[in-house]
């Protein structure tokens, strides 16, 4: 019997006159890949989409955790994690700029796709001040 829990599998064997148990690391061999616009301003109040995509087509609905970096905090909003449908290979999602009142430079913001039987993936972009010194 194999069970699979996260990246680990455990083997179970059983027999008249013995029990074993064991166990091995599996290395990721998948990856997640990133696409995000490259820019846009603070203020346009309009969506920009980004996608998380993979090489062949998910076996299971895959929950997508979705990260951005200190220097993204109320400046875009990213949803917590996004699903890339089982059958699928991709999944696009929305991205919001946070329009503030202050006068500050733009910004290279980081965004991180991950999930435990892929290698994460991290794309950039920036997003550009509007407001002036009056």
């Amino acid at each position: 019997m194999k069970i699979k829990i996260g990246k680990v599998f455990i083997v179970i064997v059983i027999s008249a006159s013995l029990f074993v148990l064991s166990g091995c690391i599996l290395t990721p061999t998948q990856f997640l890949h990133l696409s995000l616009p490259s820019s846009f301003f603070e203020n346009d109040y309009t969506s920009h989409t980004a996608t998380v995509y993979i090489m062949s087509a998910a076996e299971y609905d895959l929950l997508i955790d979705l990260s951005v970096d200190s220097a993204g905090l109320g400046r875009i909003y990213v949803p917590a994690y996004v699903v890339i449908p089982e059958g699928s290979t991709y999944v696009s999602f929305e991205i919001e700029p946070i329009d503030d009142v202050l006068v500050n430079e733009d910004v290279t913001v980081t965004i991180t796709a991950s999930h435990p039987d892929y290698e994460s993936a991290s794309d950039t972009v920036t997003v550009r001040n509007d407001d002036e010194i009056e």
